[in-house]
């Protein structure tokens, strides 16, 4: 599900999602695939997002995995 608070949090940061994907070490697309609800990000990138845009980890919790134990960060790049 399109979760719009979060992208407007990006959006007024950064104004780009490029730009943010690039200072969270990810790429443009991980982010928009994200946002739109299409695949859930660890929990260790939640903290990073919410770092970068300056906000609490539970806003992020609608597109966090609950756990982390199956971490590979490329498992989700052929989603969607």
């Amino acid at each position: 599900m399109f979760q719009p608070a979060i992208k407007f949090l990006v959006m007024t940061k950064y104004r780009a999602q490029a730009d943010f994907a690039v200072d969270v070490g990810t790429n443009e697309s991980r982010v928009s695939r994200a946002i739109r609800g299409r695949i859930k990000i660890r929990p260790d990138e939640a903290e990073k997002w919410a770092a970068a845009i300056g906000c609490d980890t539970k806003i992020l919790e609608p597109i966090t995995r609950e756990t982390d134990c199956h971490s590979n960060p490329q498992s989700e790049s052929h989603t969607g």
